[in-house]
Order: structure tokens, then C-alpha cells, then sequence
């Protein structure tokens, strides 16, 4: 009787074919995770925009003044840009002394963008940071029809201190209208 056993060749090439589809695998593996990770920093990017935008947006709407009493006023303050915006809680529109602002400030050196609620000053304790990725805040009133939008110009990136790369460190620019009504003329 003859037994069947397997030569050494066969043992080397049947290793060595396991070894190739485990090697598949785990390359395939390790990109997945790889794209999940790049996945991952993109929507937290994202989220902190969307967030941005979502508290911009609603004092922009609830914004009121007139020609000689600015709704909104940008200006330049310490390495940064503030936006301030009137708000009326007490709905008063014929009187503007129990109006109270609020403001976003951005400072493109620390990469912060904080939010001040009514009554408090530009003092980071008094401050809520939204987001540590802004490396661009500005806000633009079109010409052609300055009565019914302001552009918001915003740029965030995953980590501000590294280089863009859009797999590990992703970058977004965002030019977004927001469209109100109920500043007519009040912008300065």
C-alpha cells in the first residue's frame, strides 16, 4: 500500500498562497480602516461647519436695525474678525436701548471661533469656542443687493497646525449666502 503524503514543494507553495491571500486581506483591512479614518476627519469638519453656520445663522435671522442703527457690524479686533449682531428679545422694534448683541469672533492665530452671548464681553471666559479649526472667517455684503444677504466666507481644516492633505488632514472652504429680510439697510 502506498501512502500520499505531501512533498516539501507542495507544502512551500501551499504557504505561500495563504500567506498571499492573508496579505490580501490585511491590505485590504488596513485601507479600509484608512478610508474610515479620512471618512472620519472629513465629517467632523463638516460638523463643526455645519455648527458654525447654524449659530451664525440664527442671530443673522433674528438680526434687526436700521440705516442709522446697524443690525450687524464686522470689524477687525486683535488678530481676528468680529461679527456683532443686534437682537431684539424683547421685541421692541421702535426701540433699539433693550437691544443685545451678540458676537463671533475668529482669531486666525489660535484658530478659534467663539461665541459671546448678550451681555458678555470679549473675553474668552465669558465665551463659547464652537470650534478650534477655523483658519478663515469673513463676512461680505454683495453689492448688487446688499438689503437681503450677507456672504459668509469660512475655511476650517482638521488640524490648523499641519500641512493640508485631504486624506489626513482635510480642509474645507465654504462661501455660503444667508438670506434674511429683516434687515433692510443695517449692515455697517
Amino acid at each position: 500500500m502506498i501512502k500520499k503524503s505531501l512533498t516539501l514543494v507542495e507544502l512551500i507553495l501551499s504557504i505561500a498562497l495563504l500567506s498571499l491571500i492573508l496579505l490580501g486581506a490585511a491590505s485590504f483591512s488596513y485601507g479600509s480602516m484608512e478610508m474610515l479614518k479620512s471618512s472620519q476627519r472629513m465629517a467632523d469638519v463638516f460638523n463643526e461647519r455645519n455648527l458654525i453656520l447654524d449659530y451664525i445663522g440664527r442671530y443673522v435671522h433674528q438680526a434687526v436695525g436700521d440705516v442709522n442703527n446697524p443690525g450687524i457690524q464686522v470689524r477687525a479686533v486683535g488678530g481676528g474678525n468680529v461679527i456683532d449682531i443686534r437682537i431684539d428679545p424683547h421685541n421692541t422694534p421702535a426701540d433699539y436701548t433693550d437691544d443685545e448683541w451678540v458676537s463671533f469672533f475668529c482669531s486666525t492665530g489660535t484658530h478659534l471661533f467663539v461665541y459671546y452671548p448678550p451681555r458678555s464681553s470679549l473675553n474668552l471666559i465669558n465665551g463659547h469656542v464652537i470650534s478650534t479649526r477655523v483658519t478663515n472667517f469673513n463676512f461680505t455684503i454683495p453689492a448688487m443687493n446688499p438689503s437681503a444677504r450677507i456672504v459668509t466666507h469660512l475655511t476650517l481644516i482638521d488640524n490648523p497646525l499641519a500641512a493640508i492633505d485631504q486624506h489626513s488632514n482635510p480642509q474645507i472652504l465654504l462661501v455660503q449666502p444667508i438670506t434674511f429680510t429683516s434687515l433692510a439697510h443695517s449692515i455697517n
